[in-house]
């Protein structure tokens, strides 16, 4: 059932939609980046000074493309196949197949196919964003075990003192390190997909609003991140899962816990499987 859900996914505009987006979006930046450094530097530039890791899509100092990309994240992580639900329903495909597979299995494949389907416009785009920086920008064609770095620090900080995971892996391996940031990002992204499909059926037909639960967490993180630092006048705890993914030297070993992002994230998936679990038990063929 997983195996036919994914086929239909793989199929439907929505997922091709946003995953083409997500894709031309992080070419862009990585043009943009090139173009810049390539003109501003044009009486000394040289690739091999300039280190991967620094050109990153999700690095620091492309913070303001990352927010445009935030500002359109909960529009685009529910396209792929949060609206599958919706659309079985008005067609009473649904019943069809739930005649044959059981109501469970149903539910729980279209549950993790959402994931998947979310989980991959991002993860593939940014690790081909990653892929080009290394080829264009690194000495080499993927340095995957030379951080390029005339000195271990960024932003006059120690990354070995950091104690943070993401840093940590970069320092060993930039490509490694990226990939992780990567798959932090697009861990998210999947379970936002799950969250908004396990709410569809609150929405009836007014399935224009199944963005709407993303949407509302989304600022939620942004508004505790906001109150913490008016309070403290620093992140002592990272609360937006995001904020891990970026590469950067701001964030010391109290201000990214990888507990609390996997508690996080793990409870958007915990709610999303409890809520699908409810439906399946609720829901009676006619």
């Amino acid at each position: 059932m997983f195996r036919a859900q994914m086929s239909l996914m793989l199929r439907k505009r929505g997922f091709q939609v946003s995953f083409t987006v997500v894709l031309l979006y992080v070419m862009y930046i990585f043009v943009q980046q090139f173009w810049f450094k390539s003109m501003n530097d044009i009486d000394v530039f040289d690739y091999a000074d300039l280190g991967a890791v620094h050109s990153g899509f999700l690095n620091e100092s492309g913070e303001r493309q990352l927010d445009t990309l935030l500002f359109f994240f909960p529009f685009i992580a529910v396209l792929p196949f949060s609206f599958s639900l919706y659309v079985d329903k008005s067609t009473r495909i649904s019943d069809i197949v739930i005649s044959r597979c059981g109501r469970r299995r149903y539910y729980f494949s279209k549950l993790m196919t959402a994931f998947v389907g979310s989980f991959l416009i991002f993860f593939i785009p940014i690790m081909v964003s990653y892929v080009l920086t290394h080829i264009f920008y690194a000495p080499g064609m993927l340095n995957l075990f030379d951080p390029n770095y005339g000195e271990a620090t960024a932003g006059g900080k120690d990354f070995l003192s950091m104690r943070d995971t993401t840093l940590e892996l970069i320092f060993f391996s930039p490509f490694l390190g990226e990939t992780f940031a990567a798959f932090l990002f697009s861990l998210y992204a999947g379970a936002c997909g799950m969250l908004a499909l396990a709410l569809s059926n609150c929405f009836g037909r007014v399935s224009v609003l199944i963005f709407v639960p993303v949407y509302v967490l989304t600022k939620l993180f942004e508004l505790g991140q906001s109150v913490i630092k008016v309070k403290y006048d620093y992140t002592y705890f990272q609360l937006d899962p995001v904020k891990y993914a970026v590469i950067s030297s701001d964030n010391p070993f109290y201000g990214r816990p990888i507990w609390l992002y996997a508690l996080t994230v793990g409870a958007i998936i915990l709610l999303s499987a409890v809520m699908t679990l409810i439906v399946s038990r609720r829901d009676r063929l006619d």
